[in-house]
Formats: structure tokens, C-alpha cells, sequence
């Protein structure tokens, strides 16, 4: 699975890059959405993504994953995005 990822990698960066044209302007619109990695039973076997992923909790329940941030202007364009992780005391 490793291998997959880092062999991936380049054409997920460039398929980022292709999609992010739009320009910020005065008002954007900012929306998060989860990145579930496994399921909650196969947390303890997930060894992938080891050091991104983290335990979460959104509106659906708990997840194990990150979060993904997106802010788009008026033209529905994406003006820039972020991938996290989340991280419960």
C-alpha cells in the first residue's frame, strides 16, 4: 500500500495543482469535508498512513483519517485547499 502512494503521488500533486485556477477574491466560501482512512474496528491494524491520520469526530460520528478544507469563490473555482489532521484531547 505504501508502495501505491508514493508511486501516486506525483499524479495526485498534479491533478491538485490542475484543479486549484481559481483567484482569491472578496468572498470566499470555506467548507471541510472527512477523509476516512479505515474503518473505526481496523484502527489498530491501519499502518498507511500512520503519521497523517488521527481520530476525529464530525457530524456522521467518529472516523479515523484527516479532514480536508476547501475555500471557493463566486465562479465556484477552488482558491485554495488543506489537508489535516485531527487531533482530540
Amino acid at each position: 500500500m505504501i508502495h501505491l502512494i508514493k508511486r501516486h503521488e506525483l499524479a495526485l500533486h498534479a491533478l491538485h495543482v490542475a484543479l486549484m485556477k481559481g483567484q482569491s477574491t472578496q468572498y470566499l466560501w470555506i467548507d471541510s469535508t472527512t477523509l476516512p482512512v479505515c474503518k473505526n474496528q481496523r484502527i489498530q491494524r491501519h499502518k498507511s498512513l500512520v503519521q497523517i491520520a488521527s481520530r476525529g469526530r464530525s457530524s456522521m460520528g467518529w472516523f479515523y483519517g484527516c479532514k480536508l478544507h476547501i475555500a471557493m469563490n463566486q465562479f465556484s473555482e477552488i482558491a485554495c485547499s488543506a489537508l489535516s489532521n485531527v487531533m482530540w484531547v
